[in-house]
């Protein structure tokens, strides 16, 4: 199955669409501009298939695997034309860059290890964690207490 992302007039995914991938190779193969041609101009498009009730502009193939164009064009990501790749929507936090090689975007920290638990008489408690902007460094609340990540530690400490 061969995967479309319909990008609006600035390059918005407005909407994916799945082909078969025998449709695809018949007008070019995967990441050919025949094509995006052709799923631009299929009659398999209508009107319920469209998300925005407005047409976009162009289509990119997307793969679901992110096995090219970087990571998958899911609906509100970009299409960056320089790059050749799919970005998040916008950057999460001013503080964050873009990784170049991933097209992904970064935290000035490294993301905590695999350890996303706290340890509380002797029991892993595991959690969801945020970014605080304002402290520079990912953070959680369990039982009304701060945790951060320590980086040189590689802990969570209270």
């Amino acid at each position: 199955m061969a995967h479309f992302a319909e990008l609006d007039k600035d390059n918005k995914v407005i909407n994916v669409i799945v082909f078969d991938d025998n449709d695809i190779n018949k007008y070019g193969g995967d990441l050919s501009i025949g094509a995006e041609q052709w799923v631009a101009t299929t009659p398999n498009l209508t009107a319920e298939q469209s998300i925005t009730g407005n047409p976009g502009v162009s289509w990119k193939q997307t793969s679901y695997n992110a096995n090219f164009r970087k990571n998958y064009g899911g609906i509100g990501n970009y299409y960056d034309t320089q790059r050749d790749a799919f970005i998040r929507i916008q950057k999460p936090f001013p503080s964050w860059t873009l990784n170049e090689d991933t097209c992904r975007w970064q935290p000035p920290q490294p993301w905590p290890n695999k350890k996303s638990y706290i340890e509380e008489n002797g029991n892993e408690i595991f959690f969801d964690f945020d970014w605080n902007e304002d402290n520079m460094r990912f953070q959680t609340f369990k039982s009304d207490i701060l945790y951060y990540w320590d980086n040189i530690n590689l802990i969570w400490k209270k």
